[in-house]
């Protein structure tokens, strides 16, 4: 899952403390590698939508100290503080990810948590106000 390298980089990240503070100047608003960012007028929270995804990912693979890693890099977004679903992100984060893990690992499917934002799809990367429901 963690070999090879990041496309958005162009260099391999640490699989065990993947802080991407030290890739942030490579950000950018043209080409394909813009979908890796954010500010993009397609997608304005596509980074911060990546680094839920990937910290749910993570949890779910048994992998907690990497996910509380991704989890916090969300909040290198310049934009962040404007995100509409960040509240999903921040719950997450600080809840018990250990046992959350635990739910994914059992043998019932039924009691694992949504690896995303329950009935939002992609609109947590694209939307720029949240599509109703509260927090």
């Amino acid at each position: 899952m963690w070999e090879g390298i990041d496309s958005c980089s162009g260099t391999t990240v640490d699989r065990t403390n993947p802080d991407l503070k030290p890739y942030l100047g490579l950000l950018t608003s043209v080409g394909r590698k813009k979908a890796c960012w954010w500010e993009s007028e397609i997608a304005p929270y596509s980074y911060e939508g990546y680094m839920l995804n990937l910290g749910n990912g993570l949890v779910k693979a048994g992998q907690v100290n990497a996910a509380r890693v991704i989890y916090n890099n969300a909040r290198y977004a310049t934009n962040y503080s404007t995100w509409p679903y960040r509240y999903v992100l921040e719950a997450i984060a600080s809840s018990d990810l250990e046992a959350r893990a635990t739910l994914y690992a059992d043998d019932d499917p039924k009691n694992d948590p949504p690896l995303g934002v329950p009935n939002r799809g992609c609109s947590y990367c694209h939307a720029e106000v949240s599509e109703g429901g509260s927090r």
